[in-house]
């Protein structure tokens, strides 16, 4: 037994030559190997791309007259065998030349030659004795074992490199995503903060003229003059006491101003001690465009007859000016808001915008709670089943009524008013300090 590990071992030093190399291949980069071969010698050479890119790579074999005796392009793996036609130096080249930003990693093993026979007595005629076969059986295992062994790794070192690029990307996307996600809703919370917002809105003289910014009172189209003045008699019973006082008196003056034409004309606005623009209306009346009319004549119905003044019409935006914050103004600068529900309201969206913006400020604000008040008019009035069904939740005015009267005086209380007008000053003094 001794004297045959003694000959096994100079025999395993004399093994088949073999290079089994694992190197980095740069981006934009061509690595290549030589080796001298004697002629008749049969090689194999294997490769594979472990890590980098789409995992592959470009290999060219010469001989050493330069002839190309295998070339492949971008080829994750493969094996190539040959036999040497003659003595010399061949080479063979892996390029990455084809990828500008990824570099890649790359394991080959070139072999030269076969196996020499384990034993110097193998090729002889007799049978080899028991030890030297299970020598041989061994060695062959063993052989396969590190074949084995080499592929698993390789396959390992693969598998680990893609699983890392694929959670560093999906990190990277999460990131992303969370960013965008984040700036959509603040910049949701700021868009929709700035439809209901109060925002103080300056006013602009012009010679003796002060133009309202938010509101049009009447019309250009309709008319030009202000109406009458209103009485300070007021019909109807257990209706809140009339203000007689002549500042708190307001009337309604056109402060519309024509665009298109070349002339322009404004009302004066009368003498008072107190600034039109620190005026908080009880009921602002928001109707279609064709219903400018009819919105004035329930306006003076409510100030003349029942004695809710001051109020107003909503009956166009100036040019120039947000519509949004218009509206928005137009409703939180009064205590109640009036829908003028008539045929032409559901022919334009405008309108029905309006009504929903004003019943969202309604819910957001705990002082504007039961503010929105719908209105069928006698002229042209809405039929109830044409009725939004947003708006039939809420009881409406209904001016044919009989008790038209004893309604208008439970909705409209001067104690709600004063409530709501403290409230819209403080809110007015902290915009401006």
């Amino acid at each position: 037994l001794a004297a045959h590990l003694l000959l096994l071992l100079p025999l395993l030093s004399c093994a088949v030559r073999a290079s089994e190399i694992t190197f980095e291949l740069p981006d934009n980069a061509k690595q290549c190997f030589y080796e001298e071969i004697a002629q008749g010698t049969k090689c194999t050479l294997e490769f594979q791309v472990i890590t980098g890119g789409h995992y592959d790579v470009d290999c060219r074999l010469e001989d050493p007259d330069g002839i190309v005796l295998y070339k492949e392009m971008k080829k994750q793996y493969d094996s190539f065998t040959f036999t040497a036609s003659r003595n010399g130096t061949y080479k063979f080249c892996f390029s990455n030349e084809f990828s500008t930003f990824t570099h890649k990693t790359v394991y080959f093993d070139f072999q030269v030659g076969e196996d020499p026979p384990l034993f110097p007595s193998e090729n002889r005629v007799t049978a080899l004795t028991q030890m030297e076969s299970a020598c041989v059986s061994i060695h062959e295992a063993l052989k396969s074992v590190i074949d084995y062994q080499t592929h698993f790794r390789l396959r390992e070192a693969q598998g680990r490199s893609r699983a890392e690029d694929l959670n560093t990307r999906v990190a990277y996307w999460s990131i992303g995503e969370a960013i965008i996600l984040l700036v959509v809703s603040i910049g949701q919370v700021f868009l929709l903060k700035s439809f209901f917002s109060d925002k103080r809105t300056t006013t602009t003289r012009v010679g003796s003229l002060r133009t309202f910014p938010f509101i049009i009172m009447g019309s250009t189209n309709s008319r030009q003059n202000p109406p009458p003045p209103s009485n300070n008699t007021c019909e109807g019973n257990n209706v809140d006491t009339c203000q007689r006082d002549s500042k708190q008196n307001y009337e309604l003056y056109d402060l519309s101003v024509e665009i298109e034409e070349p002339s322009t004309t404004a009302s004066e606005i009368p003498n008072s001690d107190e600034d039109p623009e620190d005026v908080f209306y009880k009921f602002v009346i928001l109707h279609a465009e064709n219903d400018i009319d009819e919105a004035i004549r329930v306006q003076h119905l409510l100030q003349n007859k029942f004695c809710v003044k001051p109020g107003i019409i909503f009956a166009e935006m100036p040019c120039g000016r947000h519509v949004l914050e218009n509206l928005n103004d137009a409703v939180n600068r009064s205590a109640w808001t009036i829908i003028l529900l008539t045929e032409n309201f559901l022919s334009e969206a405008w309108v029905e915008f309006q009504s929903y913006t004003s019943l969202i400020n309604a819910l957001n604000k705990r002082h504007k709670y039961n503010s929105v008040i719908p209105v069928r008019p006698l002229n042209n009035p809405l039929p109830r089943e044409k009725t939004p069904l947003v708006l039939q939740t809420i009881n409406a005015l209904e001016e044919d009524s009989p008790g038209f009267a004893k309604q208008v005086e439970k909705l409209f209380q001067e104690s709600k008013y004063r409530q709501q007008q403290a409230i819209w000053k403080t809110e007015k003094m902290k915009e401006r300090n």
